[in-house]
């Protein structure tokens, strides 16, 4: 819910500054280059663009999408670790052997459809 509301906001946000833009275009030369050197600082950093990774804020979508890189790198690598339980991960392991087997198995079934099935249903 906050999350669209906060995309909502940002949304209206954005369309106001782009409507002022092009109103000034038609309008008054001026007032429009006035507003695009207001806001061409401000372009790499957009309203709501804020992340914080390993206690660093981080605002440019570029440290953004780097922030995420090294989380999901960390996430996924495999790591000796007290807590780790080895016995549930060969459980999962297990259990995703059985999910592909049995997803497997059912898509490559012998219910071919033939092209009489295909006259009788039409």
């Amino acid at each position: 819910m906050f999350r669209r509301l906060h995309r909502n906001t940002v949304l209206t946000f954005m369309m106001k500054k782009e409507n002022a833009i092009d109103s000034a275009v038609e309008y008054d030369n001026n007032q429009f280059w006035k507003l695009v050197n207001k806001n061409k600082s401000k372009l790499a950093y957009t309203p709501g663009f804020e992340m914080t990774f390993e206690g660093k804020m981080l605002t440019h979508p570029k440290e953004i999408n780097s922030g995420w890189k090294s989380h999901f790198r960390k996430l996924y690598s495999f790591f000796n670790h007290d807590a780790f339980d080895n016995n549930y991960k060969k459980y999962v392991d297990e259990e995703l052997k059985g999910i592909i087997q049995h997803t497997v198995a059912s898509v490559c079934s012998d219910d071919r459809v033939t092209t009489a099935m295909t006259k009788r249903a039409l």
